[in-house]
């Protein structure tokens, strides 16, 4: 899990321009990822670069 949701939310976004929310519940940790029509391949792409990187 994710000790500091707060500061991986915010390395999200200020590093990688991501905004997604992110919670703790006891000791596991959820990522709310919404996918849409007008996202693209290199956007999924770069989200999952991003995941991979932080956890």
């Amino acid at each position: 899990p994710i000790d500091d949701t707060v500061a991986f939310k915010k390395t999200l976004y200020n590093d990688y321009q991501i905004e997604m929310p992110v919670m703790r519940h006891i000791e596991h940790t959820a990522f709310r990822i919404s996918i849409q029509g007008y996202n693209t391949q290199a956007d999924i792409d770069h989200l999952i670069n991003a995941l991979e990187e932080l956890i």
